[in-house]
């Protein structure tokens, strides 16, 4: 025994309960990696005359229910609580979060009915959510095509798909495959894969919510608006999307102009005469639009501009996928080497 303060990082300096209470120093608890312990500090939200406890402390203690303490100074609270923190991040104005490397002095002033410890990790995540927010990416607009899947087409055609397995594995509750660095299940990751999974066969957020409250991993934390509605916010920030698949109508599938034959140039389409007036005449032959016409003929019906986004779409034989290899260029200028 030393009598000298103990390293929160160097377990030489660790004594048991018993040893330290012998001591003049006073006792206090280091956190490790092993012990599933996490400290929350709460700093200057209590009144060491009056007790009174700061509303936005007080939230915090009553959605942990663990046990509380006042803390050396009289003016913070300390929690502790079985559990783990969701990421690195540890400290925001008057909140820290420790489950590793870190001393708490105990004083014994235990607040009334928060004596036991709990498992709370729910709760820890909320906090930690609400403490340490992720910054707000802006969605891009969805795409404007709709859709017309109802509930019983979206759970089958996502059943079938090539990740169609794990999809029924969450629709079963099973989310063993989501956790997070230290092995824990990550249930809030586990909602998040189900709806980014939906979000690909509807964009429907009413829809998404509707499906998702049919599956084995729905709980109460979902009736929470913001939370529910942050999960499929994030589940709808997508590139690639389900479209069905559509041919051109006659309409709008022009008029090819006919291959030359003695090395001139191509004639030009033939004149429109639906409107009744035989001088007017399709794009000249080599114009941009001719080349747009001659595109969408050859290849309309796998590439979509989608005004949006400001991208185009191919079609792979599955879904619609953003272009962004140049793949419609290499078609137009195929389409054109092509006469």
């Amino acid at each position: 025994m030393t009598n000298k303060k103990a390293s929160p990082t160097n377990p030489g300096t660790w004594r048991s309960f018993d040893e330290a209470l012998a001591t003049s120093i006073g006792v206090g608890y280091v956190f490790t990696a092993d012990d599933g312990l996490v400290g929350i500090d709460l700093d200057r939200c209590h009144d060491p005359e009056t007790g009174t406890v700061e509303s936005w402390a007080k939230k915090i203690v009553e959605a942990f229910g663990t046990y509380t303490e006042v803390t050396p100074s009289g003016t913070g609270l300390h929690l502790i609580s079985y559990g783990s923190i969701p990421s690195k991040r540890r400290r925001a104005g008057r909140i820290e979060m420790y489950d590793n490397e870190r001393y708490f002095t105990m004083t014994g002033a235990v607040l009334p009915g928060y004596e036991q410890l709990r498992d709370v990790q729910d709760a820890l995540g909320d906090l930690y959510a609400a403490t340490f927010p992720e910054p707000t990416v802006p969605l891009a607009p969805l795409p404007t095509t709709t859709l017309t899947l109802d509930d019983r087409e979206v759970i089958e055609r996502a059943s079938s798909a090539r990740n169609g397995a794990k999809f029924q594995w969450l629709m079963a509750g099973d989310g063993s495959d989501y956790r997070h660095d230290d092995g824990r299940l990550d249930p809030s990751g586990t909602d998040l894969g189900l709806c980014s999974a939906l979000a690909f066969w509807t964009q429907d957020k009413e829809q998404i919510d509707r499906i998702f409250r049919q599956c084995g991993l729905y709980r109460k934390k979902w009736e929470r608006q913001d939370y529910r509605d942050d999960t499929i916010r994030k589940a709808l920030h997508r590139d690639a999307f389900y479209q069905p698949r559509m041919a051109l109508t006659p309409a709008s599938s022009p008029p090819l102009a006919t291959k030359p034959t003695n090395g001139t140039t191509p004639a030009a389409p033939p004149a429109d005469t639906t409107k009744g007036n035989s001088s007017t005449v399709a794009a000249a032959p080599y114009t941009d639009l001719w080349n747009a016409e001659l595109l969408a003929r050859e290849h309309g019906a796998d590439l979509r501009w989608c005004e949006a986004f400001g991208s185009w779409f191919s079609w792979d034989g599955t879904r619609w996928m953003r272009d962004e290899s140049g793949e419609v260029m290499r078609r137009a200028k195929n389409a054109i080497k092509s006469l």
